[in-house]
């Protein structure tokens, strides 16, 4: 039995026999002496203030009991606005659906970042009628649980699919409060619901599908590099696409070039553990190369990507396509060892990072060979403007605070060796991605 099933189930037994426990004469005359001086609904609000405040587990655990004796349409409704209320703390602090969902997810288990998802449907639905992003409302609309209903008493529907007691269910609650109370404030990227007109945001527009034809050619390269059995042809495909890439971005840069409004813009992406340290750093050469900046946000999971829109998109495109691959060969590696050196974590740092710096190569060199071209010299103040509006918004939004980043870990000859050669013939997988 795994570390949260048990301790679940210890928790679990606790509450069940604090619930089954009775209440001694006093303790019932105690609480019917307090029911005469407060209203259900007093009794209800104060008892979650004092559990929001609570500093030690053992208090939530008597507050949440408490909270189980008392009426549950009343407990509940009150839980559910408090769910709201915590989203609209965490909207102008920057932080949009999906990110909210997976620093929730992250922090505590699946059950609980289903709850989350209901909750913003619930916020999501209490704006009909409001003017929404069409980005903001993308994200809400690919979210789980977008087939409930969130009209009635959602808290308790989601308590009893899961089969939880009512205690528990109140636990969550505050668990998401929690969370996102002790979240970081980001950047606002897109404009959050409700958000008045003098919010600014720098987030990149969204880009629909086939709205350019080097795009859709991208994609295709990518996915018959990942399609292919052969080492050789998949690592044409992937310089092919970083010489459209590159291409592309010299005609957007000509387009641009006289327009004053153009400046950089801004994208998020995750993150995830393990070797998190490792997989920034393969992000970063990939902005490079793109003429991108990507920067840690520490405790959050993710990296903030500048550039402009064209770029950005390459960037995200291609870094998810290198990471899917470079983890394809770490589990063939490990494959058939038990315990063996290519499961060290000495290893697979070594070899991720390896990786990273070999695909900084290969993407330098595609690019050079374009910018070489007779034909595209030109656009090279062009391109070196772009670079250096993007060093500006660095400069003016972080100053001097941003620091280098550190990556932990032993250094493995091997593994360095193996992630070099993976690099060299990397397939890169577009998933869904592809058009």
């Amino acid at each position: 039995m795994g570390k949260n099933n048990r301790a679940r189930r210890a928790a679990k037994a606790r509450q069940k026999a604090r619930r089954e426990k009775p209440w001694s004469h006093g303790e019932h005359a105690q609480a019917a002496g307090e029911a005469a001086r407060q209203s259900v609904a007093e009794v209800v609000a104060s008892t979650w203030y004092d559990a929001l405040g609570a500093r030690y587990p053992h208090q939530v655990h008597d507050l949440v009991d408490r909270l189980a004796t008392l009426p549950a349409a009343e407990v509940d409704a009150h839980g559910q606005r408090l769910l709201l209320g915590t989203l609209r703390i965490a909207w102008p602090q920057g932080w949009q659906p999906t990110e909210l969902r997976r620093q929730v997810r992250i922090a505590t288990r699946a059950q609980v970042a289903t709850l989350v998802e209901l909750a913003i449907h619930a916020d999501h639905a209490d704006r009909a009628g409001q003017s929404v992003d069409p980005r903001w409302a993308d994200q809400v609309a690919g979210m789980g649980e977008r087939n409930r209903s969130v009209r009635g008493p959602w808290l308790a529907e989601w308590r009893d699919r899961n089969q939880l007691f009512r205690a528990e269910s109140y636990e969550a609650v505050l668990e998401i409060w929690g969370v996102v109370t002790a979240l970081r404030p980001i950047d606002v990227l897109i404009p959050y619901p409700g958000a008045g007109a003098d919010v600014v945001t720098i987030g990149a527009p969204r880009r629909e599908a086939g709205a350019h034809p080097m795009l859709d050619r991208i994609r295709k390269l990518l996915a018959k590099a990942e399609a292919t059995e052969f080492e050789e042809e998949a690592a044409l495909f992937t310089a092919k696409a970083q010489e459209l890439m590159t291409r592309h971005a010299i005609d957007e840069a000509f387009v641009r070039r006289d327009e004053v409004a153009d400046l950089p813009r801004m994208i998020r992406i995750p993150i995830d553990a393990p070797y998190a340290d490792v997989k920034a750093a393969l992000l970063g050469v990939v902005a490079r190369a793109n003429r991108c900046r990507a920067i840690g946000l520490g405790g959050c999971a993710m990296s903030s990507v500048l550039g402009h829109a064209g770029d950005l998109g390459h960037v995200e495109l291609l870094f998810t396509s290198l990471l899917v691959q470079a983890q394809k060969a770490l589990a063939e590696a490990g494959r058939g060892q038990v315990g063996g050196r290519a499961r060290s974590a000495s290893y697979r740092s070594s070899f991720l990072l390896a990786f990273a710096d070999r695909i900084g190569e290969r993407l330098e060199s595609a690019t050079e060979a374009v910018l070489d071209d007779e034909g595209s010299s030109a656009a090279l103040p062009a391109l070196r403007a772009s670079e250096a509006r993007v060093d500006d918004l660095i400069r003016e939004r972080y100053g001097d605070t941003l620091v280098p980043s550190t990556i932990r870990g032993g250094r493995d000859y091997l593994g360095h060796v193996h992630g070099r050669q993976v690099a060299d013939r990397a397939r890169l997988d577009a998933g869904a991605l592809t058009a």
